[in-house]
């Protein structure tokens, strides 16, 4: 059997262009004489193996070709969306002078937006690896896999080093008071 070189099939190089592979298979459609019907069936046959569960799905409640292209148009962008969410949170860094409790709600407040479409170890990774070297390289000897347990450990490592430099500051103010009051004792 010969292969139709000039089928067109949606692969990952055209995947962040769904509107354009479905204006070329729509022509190409009409090139082999399709009506409708034949073209929804057939678009199974020129989509990514990971889409094809889904498209059949979609094929059996849709029967006009615009809804079948509105539908697959949704559930690719929606794809593409969450794509770019992704993205988002793998880049969120600590800032040079950021809390890293200001850090820990900014990296969960997009995490929450795609909470079941990543896996715990790498929002952990992806966590740890936007802390500051301060608190990484505590954090990384104790090699935590949950992002709770992990979170919560650099939010205490934070407090604890701001109480220290509150109490080094009271320390360094004492012992200036003290020398104040030693020097005013030997001046009278």
């Amino acid at each position: 059997m010969l292969k139709d070189l000039t089928k067109l099939f949606f692969h990952r190089k055209n995947k962040n262009n769904i509107d354009g592979f479905l204006f070329d298979y729509e022509r190409f459609a009409k090139s082999k004489g399709w009506d409708e019907k034949t073209q929804c069936g057939m678009i199974v046959l020129h989509m990514l193996e990971e889409t094809k569960p889904w498209v059949r799905k979609l094929i059996k409640t849709k029967t006009q070709w615009s809804d079948l292209m509105n539908a697959i148009v949704k559930i690719i962008n929606a794809e593409n969306d969450d794509r770019i969410k992704i993205n988002q949170l793998r880049n969120i860094r600590q800032g040079e002078r950021e809390t890293a409790r200001r850090y820990a709600s900014r990296f969960e407040a997009y995490a929450d937006v795609i909470k079941n479409k990543i896996r715990s170890h790498k929002q952990c990774n992806w966590f740890l690896d936007g802390l500051c070297k301060s608190y990484r390289s505590r954090v990384e000897c104790f090699c935590l896999s949950n992002y709770i347990k992990m979170k919560k450990y650099v939010l205490q490592i934070e407090t604890f080093q701001k109480d220290r430099e509150h109490h080094d500051k009271r320390s360094s103010l004492l012992v200036k008071e003290k020398s104040i009051a030693l020097k005013a004792l030997t001046i009278n």
